[in-house]
């Protein structure tokens, strides 16, 4: 019996290589094997250059990938003598990125067991009501960046098990009432990057089952009320849009939502109940619009709400209650804003908040009880405001800080600063780049501050600032005796000559409006001889050094604090974490080289910015600020 059955698997064996070396005898021009993507046999025919389906193509496998080559059009009557839709196995069709111009119903005749196709990036124009007639297992169905401009109301209607479609990048006008009526089993629709301007109330009312809506990027100017009514999807992606305003009841019962992206549109104000029945919701974007204000009571019922974002709009000033409600928030988002003065109480609910952004606002003077309860905060964003000292207090509350940003201020010194960061003990870098030091007598104690934090803990604290001659140097990278005639420094040991050198440098950092401040700040540097750059070691386990100032946007994603983190809120995802062990610690070379090389660029965050790229931002908006106690998410900006 075991011999017959060892027989039968030889047999099998030799007749499976037969198949294979005579259907595939063209390789390397296609290659047949095991595909672990899909888990079938398969034809992998992809990036040939082919301009045709090849010849020899085995007829029995499941995945026929015919990727990213030059194909103009699909047989209709056979690849050596045998139909196309002859292969009557195929579950996965990829076409994508070809030049191809049209299809034919009867090139799939009868490819019944296709589950997923994809066509996308072609050159296709149009296509028939009746094209995918005889497609009704089709699950996925992927058309996105053709040259469609329409498509008939009934293109859809045999794929009733359809649960994934994309039509984005195309130029669609209108999408036609009853184009998606005959698939209810839709769980995921994208048409991003259309030309649609308005949407009936009534398109999506069959499809019940969405779970992710995106329609973002094209040229909306408004949602009807009704739209969501019969869904309850987790994700809406709405941005980079042209919404002036949202409807009441737009977002009536959506208790499912979890993330809601609305950035980048026009929306100049919000009504108190926008989004008052999202109980759910972890993640708001709702960054570069044209909002001057917020209700009081606008995010009363988003008390699981993780991610806020809020930077790029024209926020004034800020209720002290607007926040209240925010318990678990971790992420908030206010940079390029308008704020002078946050309330003391405003960040009072937050108390799991892990990073906060203020940078280029207006702030000045910061008062000593606004962080108070921020004992979990890790990130601290205070870049490209007009502040001139940190009051004494500020900083005690924030036990968990591990980094600070005081870029592109107006700090002259930090007095007592073995006072000021007294209990930021896990603090591992701190960033005053662009801010108009002396390297006088008033930055003594700053100095051998640096140097014990950098003993203790491998922390830095690095800045270039200038000699009252003009002549620009490291802050850490002098000696100790060049403070040796300063005695016990105060506040008031600076000479004259140093404070009118501190007042011209300050008046030529601020004599520019506030829009133009961003495009001046090379220019000032210039015009004073002042560069400031700092470098940070990541310490414990990740022991290195980031060099801020001009580091390359794309070096670091997440940064490993779990040695230092004293709480279980804080984290990342540790498969992205970056291995920061063997950057050189060079202070002073480092600090050199990356002025030179970001003196065009404001780096003030040491991650990437690319608001063009919308599979970057939607990944982050995806991604938690904080997921598990490995590590510290930055989150891209």
């Amino acid at each position: 019996m075991m011999n017959t059955f060892l027989v039968v698997l030889l047999i099998k064996y030799f007749l499976a290589n037969i198949v294979y070396s005579q259907t595939c005898s063209n390789e390397p021009l296609c290659e047949c094997k095991y595909i672990e993507s899909v888990g079938l046999d398969g034809v992998n025919c992809s990036s040939r250059g082919l301009s045709n389906i090849p010849i020899g193509i085995p007829v029995n496998l499941y995945s026929y990938d015919f990727s990213d080559n030059r194909i103009t059009s699909l047989p209709k009557d056979g690849v050596n003598g045998i139909n196309f839709a002859g292969i009557s196995n195929i579950i996965y069709l990829f076409l994508q990125s070809n030049l191809l111009t049209t299809l034919s119903k009867d090139t799939f005749f009868p490819m019944s067991h296709l589950v997923y196709m994809n066509i996308g990036y072609n050159k296709i124009r149009q296509l028939t009501e009746d094209i995918f007639d005889y497609l009704a297992n089709l699950q996925i169905l992927i058309m996105e960046a053709n040259m469609f401009e329409s498509l008939p109301v009934g293109i859809f209607k045999s794929l009733r098990d359809l649960s994934q479609l994309s039509i984005a990048r195309n130029p669609i006008k209108t999408i036609e009432i009853g184009l998606f009526n005959n698939n209810p089993k839709l769980e995921k629709l994208q048409f991003s990057e259309t030309l649609i301007t308005n949407i009936d109330g009534t398109l999506f009312k069959d499809l019940s089952y969405i779970d992710y809506l995106e329609v973002f990027n094209s040229s909306l100017t408004s949602l009807p009320y009704q739209l969501l009514h019969g869904m309850t999807p987790t994700q809406l992606i709405f941005g980079h849009n042209l919404l002036q305003k949202l409807p009441d009841g737009l977002f009536s019962g959506q208790i499912n939502l979890s993330n809601l992206e609305l950035d980048d549109n026009k929306l100049e104000s919000l009504q108190e109940n926008s989004f008052e029945d999202l109980i759910n919701l972890h993640t708001l974007l709702l960054s570069n619009n044209l909002l001057t204000s917020l209700p009081t009571r606008i995010f009363q019922s988003l008390r699981n709400l993780v991610q806020l974002y809020l930077e790029g709009n024209s926020l004034t000033g800020l209720d002290p209650d607007v926040f209240t409600s925010l318990s678990k928030l971790q992420f908030l988002l206010l940079s390029r804003n308008s704020l002078t003065s946050p309330p003391t109480k405003i960040f009072q609910s937050l108390r799991n908040l892990v990073q906060l952004y203020l940078d280029n606002n207006f702030l000045t003077d910061l008062d000593p009880d606004l962080f108070t309860s921020l004992t979990k905060l890790q990130v601290l964003v205070l870049g490209n405001n007009k502040i001139e000292t940190f009051r004494a207090g500020l900083f005690d509350k924030l036990v968990s800080l591990t980094y600070l940003f005081a870029e592109g201020n107006s700090i002259v010194s930090i007095p007592e600063p073995e006072l000021l960061f007294k209990y930021n003990t896990q603090m591992l870098g701190c960033n005053l780049l662009q801010n108009p030091m002396v390297c006088d007598c008033s930055a003594k104690e700053l100095y051998f501050f640096a140097k014990r934090i950098f003993e203790d803990n491998e922390s830095n604290l690095v800045a270039d600032c200038s000699l009252v001659s003009g002549q620009e140097t490291n802050l850490c990278s002098l000696s100790k005796s060049h403070f040796d005639g300063c005695g016990d420094v105060t506040n008031e040991t600076t000479s004259s000559e140093t404070t009118r050198t501190i007042k011209h440098r300050i008046k030529d950092m601020t004599a520019v409006t506030p829009e133009q401040t961003a495009e001046h700040e090379d220019e000032n540097e210039s015009k004073t001889g002042f560069t400031a750059t700092a470098t940070f070691a990541a310490a414990g386990a990740a022991a290195g050094m980031l060099a801020v100032y001009g580091l390359s946007k794309t070096l670091f994603k997440k940064l490993d604090t779990s040695s230092v983190s004293p709480n279980k809120d804080g984290g990342g995802n540790t498969s992205d974490k970056v291995d920061t062990s063997n950057i050189n610690t060079s202070m002073t070379n480092t600090a050199k080289n990356e002025t030179e090389k970001g003196k065009q660029t404001s780096n003030h965050l040491p991650f990437p910015r690319d608001d063009d790229d919308d599979k970057k931002r939607r990944r982050y908006a995806e991604q938690s600020a904080v997921e598990d106690e490995n590590g510290l998410d930055l989150i891209y900006v």
